[in-house]
């Protein structure tokens, strides 16, 4: 595979994440603007509950089944409009009463299109040049799952949210994992799984992000010009985004949920502007409530905390003006429905049996009280700590200072319901308020980070502001140049940070971090993949390369997960893999399947129950292949 191939697989990607959804909101009534940065929740929503009905119907997940999903959604859309009589056009979405900003000049497009660009690439050449080729293996734990989910959904057609658990066991075991991502992955038109997670995956967690970034700016500032393309850089710029978590910790579908996160709130808030306001601003708010809908049901199968993240959000935001709207007068009952209807989700998620796995979950960082304070204070978050983070901070507190010197205290009250979350994550507090976040900051760092962003934006008009009235020209001239200097230092110093960071985790070859495999060991293991019979089973510890076969070649795995369920079946293989050459152990190893057997001496992670295949050589077998630390048998019995 080659980056042309890849480049076309991330323009593919790109067209599944925002088309779909984006033709749903425009049909909703829904703002050019807003639909952009909301089009990827709403695809989730509509490809993610196709893949669920999909399955239900006994219909292959495909490009086939993912445009019926998508025609039928539109469909409904269309019956519904007719139904309630709203042929009309969509409606601007603002509030009422606000200005929009001017139309833009050519200069002014050029301009914004060079910066984002700009930002686009210093946020993604990094992460490319740190990779060993188009359809690299990230060395993190979540990878591997990731991968193998996405094979998985492209070898059975089967991509329902509701039965993509079992690939965490070696037998049918139908159980919940949010599928969305690996749903859109899935239809990338390529034949490498690596290259479409890959794509997938990197145009997921930029693309969405800036958008949304865009879009929520929009929203919250419609009278600034520059605010939306200000946000969508300030957002690819940021250390603490979700590209830079792919890379850190590859908790895919987690991320790329966040990375939606800015554009489905933007939605939420042209929609419930509507609903409050009177008159014929109102006009559309079904259609809009339908939206919506459609935008939360996608961000719930991307990752469920990622929505409890949201209606935290807004249960905060719309608790506040709530309150305030009961001092003029309000009815209590009517103006508190939205924020009971957005904690209502809060509550059951977190009585779900499924949370249990978050609660009881120990594998978070934990810092120091002063260290977790100062990441937080100065944007050193555990997410690629670095000095441009400590500079958009700079502007965000600035912001903090300007929403409080005019009293606009709901913004304030969301960052700082976020704040606590990360520090009761870096603490591992034993209140666990973070635990349906895993207790990891990292996770905690995208929202923080998304919220800082527009505090960013109050921030820079704060001081652009401050500058205009310096006495003279040459001082705002002087500052401004200052101000210009400093900002191309800071981001040009952290291109080799996110270099260096990326590299910890996509060079093979490095002796201080863990590794599944090196490059000795990878190219032999593709090398004798074409060998195999793919249906035979691979015996393989999920720590080594031999189980990351199934997502690169097809080969059937025992082991296709880090965290693999094992059962007393699977603990029985595993002894037997001691001694295969017995004839005892070698029959049994055959009627589970398994006619290939990889043992590595060098392992990702130590786990003893993998015991058996953490080993140089098997005795009395003569391999297939082999490195230095490593090989490769076929298991013959007699």
């Amino acid at each position: 595979m080659t980056w042309i191939h890849f480049m076309g697989a991330a323009a593919a990607a790109a067209a599944l994440i925002l088309i779909p959804g984006w033709a749903v909101l425009r049909l909703c009534g829904v703002s050019q603007r807003i639909a952009w940065g909301a089009a990827p929740a709403a695809t989730a929503g509509v490809l993610g509950t196709g893949a669920v009905v999909s399955q239900q119907m006994g219909l292959p997940w495909s490009l086939l089944t993912a445009g019926l999903s998508t025609l039928t959604c539109i469909g409904l859309v269309l019956l519904a409009r007719l139904a309630a009589s709203r042929a009309a056009g969509p409606e601007p979405d603002r509030p009422s009463g606000r200005r929009s900003a001017p139309p833009r000049s050519r200069i002014h497009f050029a301009a914004t299109c060079g910066a984002l660009l700009t930002s686009g690439m210093i946020s993604v050449l990094p992460v490319l040049l740190s990779m060993p080729g188009p359809d690299a293996v990230l060395q993190r734990w979540d990878a591997l799952f990731h991968l193998t989910a996405v094979e998985h959904v492209r070898e059975t057609g089967d991509g329902s949210t509701l039965t993509l658990g079992t690939i965490a066991f070696s037998f049918p075991n139908p159980s919940f994992y949010p599928a969305a991502f690996h749903d859109i992955a899935a239809l990338v038109p390529t034949d490498s799984t690596l290259l479409a997670v890959n794509a997938t995956a990197i145009v997921g967690a930029t693309v969405p992000w800036a958008l949304g970034s865009a879009a929520l700016a929009h929203r919250l500032w419609p009278r600034v010009t520059w605010a939306p393309t200000a946000a969508a850089c300030f957002a690819l710029l940021a250390p603490a985004a979700p590209l830079s978590e792919w890379v850190h910790l590859s908790p895919t579908s987690n991320l790329i949920g966040f990375s939606a996160l800015p554009g489905a709130l933007a939605l939420i808030h042209a929609a419930y502007s509507r609903l409050v306001a009177a008159g014929p601003a109102r006009r559309g708010i079904i259609a809009h409530t339908a939206a919506v809908a459609m935008s939360l049901v996608g961000i719930a199968l991307l990752h469920p905390n990622v929505l409890i993240t949201l209606c935290l959000l807004v249960a905060i935001a719309t608790a506040a003006q709530g309150l305030q709207s009961i001092r003029r007068g309000a009815r209590p009952a009517a103006v508190l429905v939205i924020p009971l209807l957005a904690a209502a989700p809060i509550l059951a998620i977190a009585l779900l049996p499924g949370s249990e796995v978050a609660g009881s979950f120990t594998g978070g960082l934990r810092v120091p009280g002063w260290k977790a304070v100062g990441e937080l204070g100065l944007g050193l978050l555990t997410v690629w700590p670095m000095a441009i983070g400590v500079g958009l901070w700079a502007l965000a507190w600035t912001g903090a200072y300007a929403f409080a010197r005019r009293g606009s205290w709901i913004p304030l009250l969301c960052i700082t319901a976020i704040g606590v979350l990360y520090l009761d994550a870096a603490l591992d507090s034993s209140l666990g308020l973070s635990r349906l976040w895993y207790r990891g900051q990292d996770r905690l760092s995208m929202p923080l980070t998304m919220l800082a962003v527009q505090f960013a934006i109050a921030g820079t008009a704060h001081l652009w502001t401050l500058i205009r009235r310096l006495p003279s020209m040459t001082w705002q001239t002087i500052v401004i140049a200052s101000a210009v200097v400093t900002s191309s230092i800071l981001i040009g110093w952290s291109v080799p940070a996110r270099i260096d960071n990326a590299n910890l985790n996509f060079a093979l070859d490095r002796t201080d971090r863990n590794r599944f495999f090196d490059t000795e060991e990878w190219a032999m293991l593709r090398t004798a993949a074409s060998t195999l019979d793919s249906d035979g089973t691979l015996l393989a510890s999920p720590f080594s390369g031999g189980s990351h076969l199934f997502a690169a070649h097809g080969q059937q795995v025992r082991f296709g997960t880090a965290g693999h369920a094992l059962r007393n079946q699977d603990l029985r293989v595993l002894a037997a893999a001691e001694d295969p050459t017995a004839p005892n152990n070698c029959e049994f190893l055959r009627s589970e399947g398994v006619r290939y057997i990889y043992v590595d001496s060098r392992a990702y992670n130590v786990s003893h129950r993998y015991d058996p295949l953490l080993t140089r050589r098997i005795d009395g077998l003569e391999p297939i292949a082999k490195t230095q630390h490593s090989a490769l048998y076929e298991l013959t019995c007699g």
